[in-house]
């Protein structure tokens, strides 16, 4: 398989258009679709962009084509210890949370693979399943949303958060001057917002887990 045919396969596996794929690099449409018709080759950080993008293994794409090392700067060695890294990156799955109804966090289950540069940047960064669709636009159910606990969070952030010190949810966050509103972001309009109004004695607090600042499928699934 030539370097162009892995990409393509790369982008398409990753529900990426051309453009989409250019803009999380830096490069236009047109030169993703040259890179992948084998017209031109991704050159030095352009190369390194398009592997953590689309976590193509590295020593494919060199045994791709020999021409390869010359304009990404790639060799062997240094693949081998990009592949290291990428296999490494792992962060802890603590259990599920719900994306309707609240409900308890399950002890941790597993590691999942974590992208390279969202763990450099989200270093104690962990995993939390969504179940239910109630923030199905942005986090399909079964889903893993990353969660980095000391990332602040703003209004309208979708935030993964403890109600009355027991139940975990996640939704969008909204915090008032005497509320809290807990949004959901759904293609079906049966959710609702949440509101808890702290003038009412005796209303469930809300305690911030973390920001979700990313979100992947479970790897290793089968089609």
């Amino acid at each position: 398989m030539g370097f162009g045919e892995i990409i393509r396969e790369a982008r398409e596996a990753a529900h990426l258009s051309q453009e989409a794929l250019g803009k999380t690099i830096g490069v236009s449409g047109v030169t993703v679709g040259n890179w992948e018709r084998g017209a031109t080759r991704p050159r030095g950080a352009n190369a390194q962009r398009l592997i953590e993008a689309l976590d193509i293994d590295p020593l494919e794409l060199l045994s791709s084509d020999p021409g390869i090392a010359m304009t990404t700067g790639l060799n062997s060695s240094s693949a081998e210890r990009r592949r290291a890294f990428t296999a490494n990156a792992k962060a802890p799955l603590y259990g599920r949370i719900a994306a309707g109804t609240p409900i308890e966090m399950l002890p941790v289950e597993d590691e999942q693979w974590v992208r390279p540069d969202v763990l450099a940047d989200h270093p104690n960064g962990f995993y939390l399943r969504v179940t239910g669709e109630s923030m199905n636009r942005v986090l399909p159910d079964g889903s893993l949303a990353f969660v980095d606990p000391e990332a602040e969070v703003g209004n309208g952030d979708v935030a993964a958060l403890t109600v009355g010190g027991q139940d975990a949810t996640v939704k969008r966050y909204y915090r008032g001057s005497s509320s809290v509103t807990l949004s959901p972001d759904s293609a079906d309009a049966s959710f609702k917002d949440v509101i808890l109004d702290y003038s009412v004695p005796g209303t469930d607090e809300v305690s911030l887990i973390g920001k979700v600042v990313w979100f992947t499928a479970p790897y290793g699934g089968r089609l």
